[in-house]
């Protein structure tokens, strides 16, 4: 199955995504000295349909990777 990614926040839109079997999506981004950064995903796989905080600055500077998977029973999150 494909999965298809929408991610955007307050300033940015990074556009639709079709991901394959195995297939990945990333991408960076400046966090604001301001711990305002957010970024929001939806994603669709198959009969799932999930929308996301991707990620949330809650404290200027925190660094972390955040990866979602989907698997046929849900999406999953996984921190890094």
């Amino acid at each position: 199955k494909e999965v298809k990614v929408h991610c955007f926040s307050g300033d940015d839109d990074l556009g639709y995504h079709v991901l394959n079997a195995g297939g990945d999506y990333h991408w960076s981004f400046c966090l604001n000295a301001i711990p305002t950064t957010k970024w929001f995903c939806r994603l669709t796989f198959g009969k799932l349909f999930a929308e996301i905080h991707a990620y949330t600055q809650k404290i200027a500077f925190n660094h972390r990777m955040n990866i979602w998977v989907a698997h046929n029973d849900g999406i999953y999150l996984s921190h890094h």
